[in-house]
């Protein structure tokens, strides 16, 4: 899901290299434990493919798949611990954080993932810990009650018992950990990473159970509790989306209405409050992410010259310069409130021109990403629906924000396909905002009179799939 897609799905920047440069062993490339990357060796049963989706701080994301047996990749990630997610379908996945000089090889053998070391820098029970939590979740199933009483309060809008329900949450993880690692050697690196999420995931429980149940003055309070957490606490990837709209809507509460209401006051706003309240990690990070929601071009360059000013961290600065580069080049798009789209070879044409052109038959249009798990895993099948309805025209539109990714991603996903485009000016689009495309995968069907039958259609994934397909 797009902005919020569940706990890993946050997007951020990843490197990676091409499969030109994969190696055979790690004995021949000593090179790759000596850098900002980690390697990756697949064992898996014949037959199998697997993919991996990379995230970390740096904003955006990238799908890598159709691994086989013996494969290799080398995955840029930087300084920081990234959250490797590998998967072979919806229902059967794992992931694991990862740092710069790792050497890892992933089996997957009947239906189970593992997780190893190639070298003696990294230790098997650290590598394996998110698989093991969330095998132990579902052979106990330590939450079912818990999750229950937390209901009954929550209809009963009793604040302090949904709040005692979501310690209780965190203290089953909590206490899994801890007996982890009376069990196994763990970095203590790895075990704060695996606990930060759930730490934040507790107080986005409070953050958002306020929200729908309790007053202005206990949000505010909740507010504060958080950001006051990661003034100190280093942001974790998963969290950054989330604690970025809540520091907006606490900055909502300081600040007069009519100030609040001038956009580009508040965005200087927010660029001084983060610049001057939070640590030198958190603060670029945090500036990054305002430098990618923003929209007026003048004010980015401003933010990103002096963002220059004061940021030692290059691979940020170099994110930030690029973000405000390709939002220059967008900007003559902004103001268009037609939903502009570009195919693969740069022609540009109109959502209205487009439907236009297929009028007589209906249209089923899939919104997807390169970076959307979901939307790459039902493309198959959607494809196979394109060639059996053959009074349904199928288009897709990429959301990415990325070009380079989604021409990559368009190879691979849909070769030869002649209706798949680019999304050009998804902020400003009228049609857009009315549909309200929050996440994806999404996917409308228009009549064949070109107005909209069917607002949130199913994927092809779905088992409804196949059943409105035949209405049309």
């Amino acid at each position: 899901m797009k902005h919020i897609f569940v706990l890993l799905l946050f997007l951020f920047f990843i490197s990676c290299s091409s499969k030109n440069n994969e190696v055979n062993s790690v004995n021949n490339n000593k090179d790759l434990l000596q850098n900002d990357s980690v390697f990756i060796k697949f064992k898996l049963s014949k037959e199998e493919t697997l993919n991996l989706r990379v995230s970390n701080i740096f904003l955006e994301s990238q799908i890598l798949d159709n691994f086989k047996n013996e494969s290799t990749v080398k995955l840029f990630v930087g300084d920081e611990l990234s959250y490797v997610y590998v998967f072979k379908d919806l229902t059967n996945n794992s992931g694991l954080y990862v740092k710069k000089g790792d050497s890892i090889e992933i089996s997957y053998m009947d239906g189970k993932f593992m997780f190893n070391s190639l070298t003696s820098k990294k230790n098997t029970a650290e590598l394996n810990l998110d698989r093991d939590y969330y095998e132990y979740v579902k052979k106990n199933k330590p939450f079912v009650k818990i999750s229950l009483d937390k209901k009954t309060a929550t209809n009963q809008k009793n604040i302090k018992e949904v709040l005692l329900c979501n310690e209780k949450l965190y203290q089953v993880r909590l206490n899994f950990v801890n007996q982890y690692k009376e069990e196994h050697k763990v970095e203590d690196t790895y075990v704060n990473s695996f606990l930060g999420q759930f730490k934040f995931t507790k107080l986005r429980l409070d953050y958002w159970d306020i929200k729908a149940i309790g007053s202005d003055r206990q949000l505010n309070e909740k507010y504060s509790e958080i950001l006051n957490l990661f003034k100190k606490e280093n942001i974790q990837a998963e969290s950054l989306a989330l604690l970025f709209e809540i520091i907006i809507d606490y900055s909502k509460t300081q600040i007069p209405t009519a100030q609040k209401n001038d956009k580009a006051f508040f965005a200087q706003y927010l660029f001084n409050s983060i610049k001057n309240d939070y640590s030198e990690r958190n603060r670029d990070i945090l500036i990054l992410e305002l430098i990618h929601k923003g929209k007026n071009v003048v004010l980015l360059n401003k933010f990103y010259n002096e963002f220059k000013s004061f940021s030692k961290n290059e691979i940020f600065l170099n994110r930030a310069k690029e973000i405000v580069r390709k939002n220059s080049e967008r900007q003559s798009f902004a103001g268009n409130e037609d939903t502009l789209l570009k195919d693969p070879k740069g022609k540009t044409i109109t959502l209205q021109e487009l439907l236009t052109q297929q009028k007589g038959s209906a249209v089923y249009i899939d919104f997807w990403a390169s970076w959307c798990a979901p939307c790459r895993l039902e493309m198959p099948k959607s494809l196979v629906a394109s060639e059996k309805y053959k009074n349904i025209k199928f288009i897709y539109i990429s959301t990415d924000e990325n070009e380079g990714q989604w021409k990559k991603a368009n190879i691979k996903m849909l070769p030869n396909y002649s209706n798949s485009y680019l999304l050009l000016n998804e902020k400003s689009s009228k049609f857009i905002q009315e549909i309200n495309l929050s996440a994806i995968p999404r996917h409308i069907i228009f009549d064949k009179n070109g107005e909209i039958s069917n607002n949130d259609a199913p994927g092809a994934n779905d088992l409804q799939f196949d059943n409105i397909l035949k209405q049309y």
